[in-house]
C-alpha cells in the first residue's frame, strides 16, 4: 500500500538508521572480457543472509520508466533490464537460502508468487514468514531481507518480531542530497558535518577570491554554527524540562498506544489477539477529566503556530547576516533567493521584492525584481474558526450540520478500517470484499460508543485478475486487458461506464500538491462489475482464460539442493510415484517447512527455450532445476 513521504520523514529524523550498501563491482579484464562477481565470497557488507524476498514493483516500475536514461525501446528490452537489475539486488545482498525470482543460483530455493496469486506482494512474503515461523523447527535466527521502496514495509518488517531483518531500498533521495547548501564553506553537494574545507572550483573568466577571504568566511560559519549548537542545547534543555511536565497529560489522553504503530509491546493491552479478535473496549477508555483545559489551538494550529516561529527566526537571522556582512558577496548575494524559495515551497505565499537603494561607499547593492508565487486555493472549512466540524461535514459528506448519526456511522466505518489495516498486518487478509464506503476521514470527537462495537469480517470471494484489473484501472490503460473488455471501459452504453469517468475532480483539502490531494472517483459496485466482465468470460481465448485463472505459489530448487531434490523426484516422478501432495522435512529442505503439491503438466529435466524473440539469453538443453 505505501505511506506517502513516510520514508523521507523517517530517514530524515532518525539518519542513523540507514547504513549504505557496499556493492561489488564486475571487474574487466585487459582483453575487453568482464569477469562477474563472485557471490560465493563473503557479503562486502560484513554480514551474511538467509533470505531475500523481492517486491517486483521496486524492480519493474524504475525500470519500465527509468528517471536517467530513455525507457527500454520494447518489452523484451524492458524484461532484461529487469533481469540485469534483479542480479544487481542479488548480489548486493547474497542470500545464502532463499530467493523470490530465478537468477544465477546454486543451493537457493526460488519461490514464485506472481499476479495470479492473490494480494499485494509485500504481504504475500509476509505470509510466508508468519507460516515458517508457525514451524516448529524454524530457526529464530534466521536473516531476512526484503527489497522494495514502499514505507510500509519497516512496519511489516516490525510486526513480524523477527530480531534480524533488513529493509533494502534506493536511495531516492540522493538527487536531493546535490543541491543541499554546506553552511561553513558555502558550497553545495555537501552539509556542514561532511565538509573537508576544500577550496571551491573556480572558472577560468572569474576573479579569484582570496585565501585569508575564504578562511574568514569559513571562520564566521563556524562562529554562527557554535552559537546555533548553543541555542540548540538549550532549547533542548528547556524542551526536556516542559516535556517533564506534559508527560502526565499526554500519559492520559494517548489510549495506551497508537492502534497502528507496529511496535512488539504496543499490544499488550489486547487490541488484537489471535485468539479473541480485535478489542476496542483499551481505546475507548479516554480521560473523563484531563488536568487542564486543551484548547482549540493547542490542537487545530500547532503546526501552524511552531512554522510561523521557524520562518521568524530564520528571517531575523538572514536580516542580521546581511547587516552584518552586506550582500555583495558571494554568500551574501544567495541569501535571499534561497530564502524566497524556501517560502515558496512551504507556505505557497505571494512574495514582491521591489527595492532600488542607491549604491554609497557604505551602502550595497540590494537585489530587486519581484516573484510571484501562486496563491493557495480557498480553504471554506475554515478548521480555525468556530463551526469547523458543521462545515465539514457540510462540504465534504454533504449532509446537513444536525446528523450527527451519520458522523458516528462514518466513523464507526472509519474504525473498521483501522481494524481492516490492523489484521492485515499481523494476520494477513481478514475480508477481500471490505472497503471504507466514504472519501473523507471523521473527526476524533465523532469517535464515540466504539467499546460496544462488534467488528467481524467475512472472507468473501477473491476478485479474478481481470476482475481486480478492471476495477482499479482507467480506460486509458486498459491496453493491460484483453480487447472483449475494451467497450466496458469506453463505450457510453457500456452498463458500468460510470466507473471510469474521463474527467474528475481532486479535492487538495488543505494540501499543496495535486497527488497529496483526495481523487473523487465513483466507488466500485462490484455486483454490477462482476455481472458485466463475467458475460464476456465465453469470449476469451484460452490463453486469455489461463491468465485470469487463480495460480500457486511455485517452489523451484536445483539439484545441488541433493536431499530435497532427490525426495521430490522420488515422490512425484519416480516409477514408485503416486503422492499429490507432501509435507516438508524443514531438515531435508535446509529449514524450509509447508506442504507441496505436484504441478501438473510439469515434467522434469527438459530443456528450457529463451521466451522472448530477440535471443539475448542462450537456451537450455538440460534443465537442472525441479519445480
Amino acid at each position: 500500500m505505501g505511506i506517502p513521504a513516510a520514508f523521507r520523514w523517517l530517514s530524515s529524523k532518525y539518519p542513523k538508521i540507514i547504513s549504505p550498501v557496499v556493492e561489488d563491482q564486475p571487474v574487466v579484464m585487459p582483453d575487453g572480457s568482464v569477469l562477474p562477481v563472485d557471490t560465493t565470497r563473503r557479503n562486502p557488507n560484513g554480514e551474511e543472509f538467509d533470505n531475500l524476498y523481492l517486491d517486483m514493483n521496486g524492480i519493474v516500475h524504475p525500470c519500465a520508466h527509468p528517471e536517467d536514461k530513455p525507457a527500454p525501446q520494447d518489452e523484451e528490452a524492458m524484461m532484461l533490464e529487469i533481469f540485469n537489475y534483479t542480479d544487481r539486488v542479488v548480489n548486493m545482498v547474497r542470500p545464502r537460502k532463499l530467493l523470490m525470482i530465478a537468477v544465477a543460483w546454486a543451493k537457493m530455493k526460488i519461490l514464485i508468487s506472481d499476479a495470479t496469486v492473490p494480494g499485494e506482494g509485500e504481504h504475500k512474503i509476509m505470509s510466508f514468514i508468519r507460516s515458517q515461523r508457525a514451524s516448529p523447527d524454524y530457526d529464530p535466527n534466521t536473516r531476512h531481507v526484503i527489497y522494495g521502496l514502499d514505507a510500509d514495509l519497516i512496519m511489516l518488517g516490525l510486526a513480524t518480531h523477527e530480531p534480524h531483518f533488513r529493509v533494502l531500498r534506493e536511495d531516492v533521495f540522493f538527487q536531493d542530497g546535490k543541491s543541499k547548501m554546506c553552511q561553513l564553506c558555502g558550497q553545495k553537494g555537501h552539509e556542514a558535518r561532511n565538509c573537508r574545507g576544500e577550496a571551491k572550483e573556480e572558472k577560468a573568466d572569474t576573479d579569484a577570491t582570496s585565501n585569508l577571504e575564504k578562511a574568514q568566511r569559513i571562520l564566521d560559519s563556524l562562529s554562527k554554527q557554535e552559537d546555533a549548537i548553543f541555542r540548540r542545547r538549550k532549547e533542548q534543555e528547556e524542551r526536556r524540562e516542559a516535556n517533564a511536565k506534559r508527560r502526565k497529560l499526554q500519559h492520559e489522553n494517548r489510549p495506551q498506544g497508537a492502534i497502528c504503530r507496529a511496535n512488539g509491546d504496543d499490544y499488550k493491552v489486547g487490541y488484537q489477539n489471535p485468539s479473541q479478535g480485535l478489542s476496542l473496549h483499551p481505546i475507548a477508555k479516554f480521560p473523563k477529566a484531563p488536568p487542564r483545559a486543551i484548547t482549540h489551538d493547542m490542537v487545530v494550529n500547532r503546526t501552524s503556530a511552531q512554522s510561523a516561529n521557524v520562518a521568524n527566526r530564520s528571517a531575523a537571522s538572514a536580516i542580521k547576516e546581511q547587516l552584518r556582512t552586506g550582500s555583495d558577496t558571494e554568500r551574501g548575494g544567495d541569501m535571499v533567493p534561497a530564502l524566497l524559495g524556501k517560502r515558496k515551497a512551504e507556505d505557497d505565499l505571494v512574495i514582491t521584492t521591489e527595492v532600488d537603494v542607491s549604491s554609497g561607499p557604505e551602502q550595497a547593492t540590494k537585489p530587486s525584481g519581484s516573484i510571484t508565487i501562486p496563491a493557495v486555493p480557498v480553504d471554506t472549512v475554515r478548521l480555525w474558526e468556530d463551526g469547523y466540524a458543521d462545515r465539514y461535514y457540510e462540504q465534504k459528506f454533504h449532509r446537513p450540520a444536525s446528523d450527527f448519526n451519520f458522523r458516528h456511522e462514518v466513523a464507526r466505518a472509519y474504525v473498521e478500517g483501522l481494524a481492516w489495516v490492523l489484521l492485515y498486518y499481523f494476520q494477513g487478509c481478514p475480508s477481500w470484499e471490505w472497503f471504507y464506503p466514504y472519501h473523507y476521514a471523521p473527526f476524533a470527537a465523532d469517535f464515540k460508543d466504539l467499546a460496544s462495537m462488534e467488528i467481524c469480517f467475512e472472507k468473501g470471494r477473491i476478485s479474478k485478475p481481470f476482475e481486480q484489473l478492471m476495477s482499479v484501472l482507467p480506460s486509458a490503460s486498459r491496453h493491460a486487458l484483453p480487447e472483449v473488455f475494451h467497450p466496458l471501459m469506453t463505450e457510453n452504453d457500456s452498463e458500468i461506464i460510470d466507473f471510469y469517468p474521463e474527467e474528475f475532480e481532486i479535492d487538495l483539502n488543505g494540501k499543496k500538491m495535486s497527488w497529496q490531494g483526495v481523487a473523487l472517483l465513483p466507488f466500485i459496485d462490484m455486483s454490477r462489475l462482476l455481472t458485466a466482465v463475467q458475460s464476456k468470460y465465453p469470449l476469451l481465448t484460452p490463453a486469455e482464460a489461463a491468465r485470469n485463472a487463480p495460480g500457486r505459489d511455485v517452489l523451484i530448487l536445483s539439484d545441488n539442493n541433493e536431499s530435497l531434490y532427490d525426495d521430490i523426484l522420488t515422490k512425484f516422478y519416480s516409477k514408485r510415484q503416486g503422492f499429490l501432495r507432501f509435507k516438508l522435512d524443514s531438515k531435508a529442505s535446509g529449514g524450509l517447512s509447508g506442504k507441496i503439491e505436484k504441478q501438473d503438466g510439469y515434467v522434469p529435466h527438459g530443456a528450457l527455450s529463451y521466451p522472448l524473440g530477440r535471443g539475448a539469453m542462450p537456451d537450455l538443453d538440460y534443465d537442472h532445476s525441479v519445480r
